[in-house]
């Protein structure tokens, strides 16, 4: 990718812990030394900028004289308190931490984060057989279709075939209850207890504050962490309405952007701009990669968005479950 000046990257992070800790792909960490040093190689290539100087440049309220980066975080995971607190503080960079409301609200642990637990102590073909197996035929069939075959290749641009036919399916198609149910009943059978998970899972809502009081940006990431874009209208906006107010109880203060759960194809909200307008969102950020420019355009669109902006990011350890 060319680097254009001056515009702004994003690149996004999820879970930052010993690789060698994760038996089977499911999860895709970055070792907290790998992650100290992109941090240190980026911080040399382009500076690092905060998150409120980030919305000021994409406004066009300011300018930066080259290419900058913005550090974010998806999903609120306890690693990237560890992440901030070892790796960021110590160099003075402040960053964005998207975090889905769920864990806090209900204390439960978000589907996408129990797949991928699952994923990560069970050998591949084994998980997939036990997963599909679950499911009606029809389901199967659907998995066969060219069509869906592609869509799911476009969403999960990281994985193999099957791996990607099979996470559309859970994420997607499937509805959010039937794969919920199937999940925990998969866990249920390893002995894992939800709560535990959790717990050990996601920042608690002291951490959140303090990341908040020292400079870092807390946004919006869903409630579930489901795609928006397989709601309708009442059920896309009670999810965000929801994460909205659990943030705010939390923070004391209205979280002023989001990052779209999952981030590209169906999974964005046709009515984006429709959301951010009603919910005061000041940012919406995207997974699609791209270097991001004032005034709503970056280099994956050319199309200027005034009123909200699609920032797109580069996702750097594969975590789109």
């Amino acid at each position: 990718m060319s680097r254009p000046a001056p515009s702004l990257l994003v690149v996004t992070y999820h879970y930052v812990r010993d690789p060698d800790e994760v038996r089977y792909p499911g999860i895709y960490p970055v070792s907290m030394e790998r992650f100290s040093e992109d941090i240190d190689r980026l911080g040399e290539e382009c500076g690092f900028v905060t998150p409120q100087e980030a919305e000021l440049f994409l406004r066009g309220e300011a300018e930066f004289d080259g290419p900058r980066i913005l550090i974010a975080f998806d999903d609120g995971l306890d690693d990237q308190w560890r992440a901030a607190r070892q790796v960021l503080d110590p160099r003075g960079v402040k960053a964005s931490f998207f975090v889905a409301s769920r864990p806090h609200a209900d204390r439960r642990a978000l589907l996408v984060n129990k797949l991928q637990y699952l994923r990560s102590i069970s050998p591949p073909a084994r998980f997939r057989k036990k997963f599909l197996d679950k499911l009606p035929p029809e389901a199967l069939l659907l998995a066969e279709h060219p069509a869906f075959r592609k869509k799911a290749a476009s969403v999960y641009v990281h994985d193999n075939e099957p791996d990607a036919c099979m996470k559309y399916l859970a994420n997607f198609s499937l509805g959010a209850e039937v794969t919920e149910r199937i999940v925990d009943h998969m866990l249920a059978l390893e002995g894992i207890y939800e709560g535990a998970l959790c717990a050990g899972l996601y920042m608690n809502a002291d951490r959140l504050r303090r990341l908040h009081r020292s400079g870092h940006m807390v946004g919006c990431h869903g409630h579930s962490h489901r795609p928006l874009g397989s709601m309708i209208k009442p059920e896309r906006d009670r999810e965000v309405a929801t994460s909205l107010e659990t943030l705010s109880g939390i923070l004391g203060k209205r979280p002023g952007w989001i990052s779209f759960p999952y981030g590209r194809g169906d999974a964005m909200p046709r009515d984006a701009e429709r959301l951010c307008n009603d919910f005061g969102f000041r940012v919406g950020m995207s997974l699609h990669p791209g270097w991001n420019w004032p005034n709503g355009c970056s280099t994956g669109s050319s199309v200027p968005r005034p009123t909200w902006r699609l920032r797109k990011s580069l996702d750097r350890n594969r975590q789109l479950t």
